[in-house]
Order: structure tokens, then C-alpha cells, then sequence
């Protein structure tokens, strides 16, 4: 690629068979400083053409570790930086070959703390200039099983640009556009994303919050952080998160945490941690302002009570300053009309009731 393209060389013009064969493709990587943990095997069959400012390659195979694609690479010769141009289509994708062990293994005691203040890779984008359209059947990582991908990436102005995503996951469908902006020790993510018809289950069992829910959830998000940890990305928050979740039930677990810590003595009555809870709906709407969230048009409706959401969010010094207000729905419950606030830190908030 690097040789003058003479006249005499025109004929690599024509497709010309090609078959590449890596037992490790990270060393080719090297060239766009990019550094990879894990080994990556690679294999491909297609053609190759050589022109006097691009070199155009059409893949009819091609295996990544894991992952497979077709489709076509553009690499132009005569521009700074370098330009890559390519469109390709995936049966499967497998993120976790690209990453450590340690990377994508579970903590065996989690330290949400720590986790807020771990430092994040410090690293900048390679110069080079990536236009990629990328569609896959399904992409696997750390668990988790995302189908019908499809999107644009495209790296300038220092970021990575993913638009006009769409993708199908816990049963329900993401469409959106974010972009993603490594800088040194500071990391930008701006989105904005709708996530419809989720599953619950699927969502709760994955996060560890219960043994089993139905219903479906809603997401929207508007969302800009930059940060050298989550911690300061959470604390630099603007934007908006809208969480909606129509009828259904939840079991066991985050029942009872609900039932321990937040509601405590209120609703103890209402739960019963051995059976499902019913859900008619919920609605978490909140604005954010560097960090300053605050709760509007919020509450969670159950089977005999709505208990309204109002007041404050502190992500810069993760602390809350709420207030629940139960309206009964059923006179049988019209002695547990107690509002409480909820105060303090976000890991171990304060209730109590409101005196009076």
C-alpha cells in the first residue's frame, strides 16, 4: 500500500483472489495503536484491487475470533488522516473476545463505592477516520444476547459516532444515536435513545433485582456526562430519563429490599415477600442539570395504593431528598396513609415518617 502506483502496476486494478490467514491479527492492529488483550485468529477469502489512491477489499468471508462478517473495506491512500470506509453484514458478533477475563468477570464482592470511583481507560482515538455500516443478526456480551443490529459508526471531532441505531434485546427494541469521546482521563457520552416493550423478567433476573416480574418497561433518555470515573460522569449529568412500566408483578427480592429500606413499616403490610406483588404502573420522570436532578410527574401505582414521588436527586454528592405520598385506593388501607421522606445517601437513605 505504501509503493507508488505506476502505471505498470494498473492491472492489480482487477479483482485479484485473495486468502488471509492470522494466528493473531492484533499485530496488524498495532498500526492504528490500538491494544488488545486477547488473541484473535483471523481468516479471510475475497478479492483484492489496488487503484492510485485506494486499496478496495470484498470480503465473501471473513472470521474475527468469533465473529464473522462480509462485505467491503476501502482504505484511501492519499489522505491525512487515514480514511477507512466499510459495509459490512454480521451473522454473529462476540464483544467479550475483545476484551479480559478480568475485564467482563463479576466482582466476587461488589463494592458499589469503588466501582463509582474506579478510573476509566485513559486513552485516545487512533488518527484515523472510520465510516462503517454495520448490520448483524446477533452480538453476545458478558451475557447478554442483543439481536437485529444495525448502525452507522463514524469517528470526528475527536469521537466515535454510532447513528441510526436500531437493535432488539429482553424482548423489546432500542433505536437511538450516542457518541462517545475518548479524551486522555476524560470520557464524554452524549445520547438519546427510546427503549420500548422490555421485558421485566428478563430485565430484573439480568440485574439481580428478583426472582421473576411481567409487564413491560419503557425508556426514554436524553443524557450528556463527561468524567474521569462514574462517579464524576454522574455528577456532570445533564439531560432527561424518563422510566415507565405498565401493569404487571414483581417477586421476592426487590420486594423486599422496597420493603426494608424504603418503604419500611408504610407498605410492610401491603408486600408479602413470598408472593408477587402487583403492579398497575409506574412512572419515574426526572430532569437533570449538572448533577441536580429533580423528580417530576413520578409515582408508583399498586393494586390498593398510588404513592406519589416528589423532590431531589443529588448525583455529585449521591444523596436524595424525597418525599412519598400514599393515596389509598381501597378504604381498607386508609390507616397506612403516612407519607415518609426519603434523606441522605443514595446507598443508605434515611426513612421516616412525616409527623403531623
Amino acid at each position: 500500500i505504501e509503493r507508488e502506483v505506476t502505471p505498470s502496476m494498473e492491472v492489480y486494478a482487477r479483482p485479484v483472489t485473495m486468502k488471509a490467514t492470522s494466528d493473531d491479527f492484533r499485530e496488524a492492529l498495532e498500526t492504528f495503536d490500538l491494544d488488545l488483550p486477547t488473541v484473535l485468529p483471523f481468516d479471510a477469502d475475497g478479492t483484492v484491487q489496488v487503484f492510485a489512491d485506494r486499496v478496495v477489499f470484498a470480503l465473501d468471508s471473513a472470521l474475527l475470533a468469533r465473529s464473522d462478517a462480509s462485505g467491503t473495506v476501502v482504505f484511501w491512500l492519499d489522505e491525512t488522516p487515514r480514511r477507512v470506509e466499510a459495509d459490512f453484514t454480521s451473522k454473529l458478533l462476540v464483544l467479550d473476545d475483545f476484551f479480559s477475563e478480568e475485564e467482563t468477570q463479576d466482582d466476587q464482592e461488589f463494592d458499589l463505592e469503588t466501582l463509582l470511583n474506579r478510573p476509566l481507560p485513559a486513552w485516545d482515538l487512533p488518527p484515523v477516520h472510520l465510516n462503517i455500516q454495520l448490520e448483524s443478526d446477533d452480538l453476545h456480551w458478558d451475557n447478554v444476547v442483543v439481536q437485529k443490529i444495525g448502525t452507522k459508526i463514524e469517528t470526528r471531532d475527536g469521537a466515535v459516532h454510532f447513528e441510526g441505531l436500531s437493535a432488539h434485546a429482553f424482548g423489546g427494541g432500542l433505536t437511538g444515536a450516542f457518541m462517545f469521546a475518548p479524551n486522555g482521563p476524560q470520557t464524554r457520552f452524549k445520547g438519546n435513545f427510546d427503549i420500548n416493550d422490555i421485558e421485566s423478567n428478563a430485565v430484573v433476573q439480568f440485574a439481580g433485582l428478583a426472582d421473576g416480574a411481567a409487564g413491560v418497561i419503557d425508556l426514554e433518555a436524553d443524557i450528556d456526562v463527561t468524567g474521569a470515573t462514574v462517579s464524576e460522569m454522574l455528577a456532570s449529568l445533564d439531560g432527561e430519563l424518563k422510566i415507565e412500566r405498565g401493569a404487571g408483578w414483581i417477586k421476592s427480592v426487590a420486594v423486599q429490599l422496597l420493603t426494608k429500606n424504603l418503604f419500611a413499616g408504610l407498605l410492610s403490610s401491603i408486600f408479602d415477600s413470598a408472593d408477587q406483588t402487583n403492579v398497575r404502573c409506574v412512572i419515574v420522570d426526572a430532569e437533570f442539570d449538572n448533577g441536580q436532578g429533580a423528580f417530576r410527574r413520578s409515582g408508583i401505582a399498586l393494586e390498593n395504593v398510588l404513592i406519589l414521588l416528589s423532590g431531589s436527586i443529588d448525583l455529585d454528592a449521591l444523596s436524595i431528598d424525597a418525599r412519598l405520598d400514599p393515596q389509598s385506593l381501597d378504604t381498607s388501607f386508609l390507616r397506612l396513609l403516612v407519607p415518609v421522606t426519603v434523606e441522605g445517601s443514595l446507598l443508605d437513605p434515611k426513612v421516616s415518617p412525616v409527623r403531623g
